[in-house]
């Protein structure tokens, strides 16, 4: 056989293809996003997802030094507690970036720096007598990580000292986005708003629903609203497991900014996009029938969370324990979500119940009904105290105060925001009456204030419910 004479050294290579760098950057990404899969580390994906955006949204939160330095002012103000959760936070990255970290190919990795050496040896007339010293990186997060434990020895340093500055912080943020700008796996991991195999749903059930549209607009929109639904319980999942696991509750503050800011993409898609969409193919007065009480439970749900408990974070002597506090807000949380999904799926399968979407799942009427029980018992023992305020066996103020913490602790988180945030108020101005003579004028307001909160219950769940649920 005659060899091939070669007249064309490129027929050996496929024509070049044009393809834009963000475009070779997206493929590059997903490539490793496979990988990470492959090695089932699409967890620990997700968390060092999370704990980057915690972080992000605690140090850049204007909202979170008006909790903090609420009556501080100018100059004064000490940094240590943001800089305390800084360093935490970067502790809990570094674990998982090294979970994460998956080596380069060495013979790609190798040809790459002798290709390097090749060049600059040819096209310069300069020596690089170092250059042997300098290697490619091994991973893409060697650096990163390297940095990050340089950065937590100065932030533990500092914090050793009894005043940390604004300027010092401003800085610390500073160098920190710095590095992590330079990283293009972590700017991708933060910008990008879906990742199809990050935000798989693993639900036989929605995944029905989904198949069984024809109609394009509604199947996208839909399966948006169900993405960044599940994403929001994963999240809420995951705050739930960290509770558990530690003790040190500084660090969960900030995922529990994180839970906010996702609550509000699910409020505003639900009431700018996915209503307008079922309305317009749909029948109105079903889906509005449907959605109203849902998305109005949703949004006092958020209320409760955003505007009356999340500013108790950042109370040194609150009225409630804070872990006890946070996993209210995780109860809390955990029911808006199930209940908005359960409703929204029933408009396209009316016989799916809650047990099938969810494994753990809360019903709301269930629980309103619990709460309904607990309310007649501390309604009737507070009865109970002003009918033995003439006789011998007097019950004291103490002892009342104690069955009320005790129904805050059970069943507060129940309750929608407008009567939960009157239930704290009132009890706030009984705890200053206690020893005064105005304890008992306040109480009675205080047992009007539950009587209305009984009427309303009756008036949702019916009169025969709510004296079966008495009994």
């Amino acid at each position: 056989m005659k060899a091939k004479e070669i007249n064309d050294i490129e027929e050996f290579f496929s024509k070049p293809i044009d393809v834009l760098p963000d475009q070779k950057w997206d493929s590059i990404f997903y490539s490793w996003v496979e990988k990470i899969e492959e090695k089932s580390l699409m967890l620990s994906l997700f968390e060092l997802k999370i704990w980057f955006e915690s972080l992000e949204n605690y140090i850049t939160s204007p909202l979170v030094e008006n909790y903090i330095y609420e009556s501080v002012e100018g100059e004064s103000k000490n940094y240590s507690p943001m800089l305390y959760v800084f360093y935490q936070i970067t502790g809990r990255l570094i674990v998982k970036l090294k979970e994460l970290d998956i080596k380069k190919d060495s013979l790609v990795l190798n040809f790459e720096e002798f290709i390097s050496e090749k060049l600059l040896e040819t096209c310069s007339k300069n020596t690089f007598p170092f250059l042997k010293d300098f290697n490619t990186p091994e991973s893409w997060f060697y650096s990163l990580r390297l940095y990050l434990k340089n950065i937590r020895i100065i932030c533990k340093d500092l914090l050793k000292c009894d005043f940390v500055s604004q300027r010092t912080f401003i800085a610390i943020k500073k160098l920190f986005h710095k590095e992590l700008m330079s990283n293009p796996i972590i700017v991708s991991l933060l910008k990008l708003k879906f990742i199809p195999r990050l935000d798989k749903i693993y639900k036989k059930e929605i995944s029905d629903i989904i198949l069984n549209l024809d109609n394009k607009i509604v199947k996208r929109n839909l399966s948006i609203f169900y993405i960044i639904c599940f994403r929001l319980i994963k999240i809420n999942k995951f705050v739930d497991d960290n509770l558990n696991r530690t003790s040190n509750l500084e660090p969960i503050v900030p995922l529990i900014f994180t839970l906010c800011n996702h609550y509000k993409n699910v409020s505003s898609f639900l009431e700018n996009r996915l209503i307008k969409v079922l309305n317009d193919n749909f029948e109105k007065k079903t889906i509005n029938k449907v959605l109203k009480v849902a998305t109005d439970n949703f949004k006092n749900d958020f209320n409760k969370i955003y505007q009356g408990e999340l500013p108790f974070l950042f109370v040194k002597k609150g009225v409630i324990n804070r872990k006890k506090l946070l996993k209210n807000i995780v109860l809390v949380s955990e029911m808006a979500l199930q209940d908005l999904v359960k409703s929204v799926s029933l408009l396209f399968n009316p016989k799916l119940k809650g047990e099938e979407l969810f494994d753990n799942y809360i019903d709301r009427k269930e629980r309103l009904s619990d709460l309904n029980v607990s309310l007649k018992r501390l309604y009737d023992f507070i009865s109970r105290y002003f009918e033995a305020l003439s006789s011998e066996n007097e019950i004291s103020r103490e002892d009342v105060l104690f069955e009320v913490n005790l129904f805050m602790e059970k069943d507060i988180s129940y309750l929608l925001y407008k009567d939960w945030d009157a239930f704290i108020k009132i009890y706030e101005i009984l705890l200053k009456e206690e020893k005064e003579d105005g304890f008992n004028k306040k109480l009675r307001s205080f047992k009007i204030h539950m009587a209305k909160i009984r009427k309303e219950l009756t008036r949702q769940f019916g009169k025969d419910k709510v004296k079966k649920e008495e009994k």
